[in-house]
């Protein structure tokens, strides 16, 4: 994979600068675990860039390994030096903590190297990297491998293409998308897994507990722009998937939760279930909103359509003043470190928030 050139069309449009307060409490007991805060600061400092000629550039998702080590990925075309715009967009972008440097990731197909648009990005450590461009494809972020599902045999032609990833381990990967498809890797073995819908799965989240040594996973099912279900499912230990509970009966377009926090999901609506009930979040824009994503209970955001971006602390939503013409598509969050990532018609959209201290 060849890198780029420090990007030179990488523009700063935004820049927000607030306060911090945060209040901490000490583990009582030993063995010491970190306490969670009671609130998370609202305050942040903002830089949004602007990425591309045109030719709707755009950034589908990101994923924050560590603050100096982030991957967002989509398509970004630039335009050559007679005006015409190359035919092969950058599909990638990676901060090392100083710099947004283009990225193509590429990988041999049939004797050929394809650069194609990427959907996803999901990361265990900063040498394990996985993002979809319809099909699996890993990574140690200089060179990369295309598992492709349909010749191996593992997926049909007229099942769907993959466009979301999550996994506790190397050798525990979820692989889902269109048409209901679900796939898990267990490091060697590729295996398709029933869902029982053939609705987009819009996003899938889990979290393993390595005390107890449970894994639970959730998936949010639903079509933005079209009718059909909307669901929420729950995928077991033994790979099979059951209809969890999903009273809203709204469209269904991401999904998060963390070990001690409620199961928070959004789309046409932002709602969290905790004591086996859903109840909607009624103080955020009535917005479609495309992702949320967290650290814990009391430091959740949730981005979307219109340039909707809101974070709560533990115990108030706070909006910010992003550009209507803004949309995000992908949301990650790491400590004090959020990225949220989308377009703007025509050009991709990035854009960092540091919480200040």
């Amino acid at each position: 994979m060849k890198r780029s050139k420090k990007s030179r069309f990488v523009a700063p449009i935004l820049i927000l600068a607030l306060s911090l307060s945060c209040n901490t409490k000490e583990a009582p007991t030993k063995p010491p675990a970190p306490a969670l805060p009671d609130t998370t600061s609202h305050n942040f400092i903002w830089q949004a860039d602007v990425l591309g000629d045109g030719n709707a550039s755009r950034l589908r998702d990101v994923w924050i390994i560590e603050e100096d080590d982030i991957w967002a990925v989509g398509e970004i075309y630039l335009k050559d030096s007679t005006g015409q715009f190359n035919p092969l967009p950058y599909n990638a972008i990676h901060w090392d903590g100083t710099d947004w440097k283009l990225e193509k990731v590429s990988v041999k197909y049939l004797g050929n190297w394809v650069v194609a648009p990427l959907e996803a990005a999901f990361a265990l450590s900063s040498t394990d990297i996985w993002v979809s461009a319809g099909v699996p494809i890993h990574g140690d972020g200089q060179s990369w491998t295309i598992y492709h599902l349909y010749d191996m045999g593992v997926l049909e032609q007229t099942d769907g293409s993959i466009s979301q990833i999550w996994g506790s381990s190397p050798n525990d990967m979820f692989f889902a998308g269109s048409k209901g498809i679900l796939v898990h890797y267990d490091g060697s073995t590729w295996r398709k897994i029933e869902t029982g819908t053939g609705q987009d799965i819009q996003d899938i989240w889990g979290v393993y507990d390595k005390n107890s040594q449970k894994k639970t996973v959730y998936c949010a099912v639903s079509s933005k722009y079209f009718r059909g279900e909307k669901r929420v499912l729950q995928i077991l230990d033994n790979y099979v998937v059951k209809e969890f509970d999903w009273s809203p009966q709204v469209k269904a377009q991401s999904i998060w939760f963390a070990k001690d926090s409620p199961l928070y999901v959004c789309g046409d609506g932002l709602f969290k279930y905790e004591n086996k009930h859903w109840s909607e979040v009624l103080s955020l824009p009535e917005l479609y909103k495309n992702m949320v994503r967290g650290n814990h209970q009391n430091d959740v955001f949730v981005a979307g359509d219109f340039g909707i971006f809101a974070h709560y602390n533990g115990k108030t939503w706070k909006t910010y003043d992003f550009p209507t013409f803004m949309i995000f598509h992908g949301l990650a969050a790491k400590n004090n470190t959020v990225v949220a990532v989308g377009d703007d018609g025509d050009r991709a959209i990035l854009c960092r928030g540091i919480r200040t201290q």
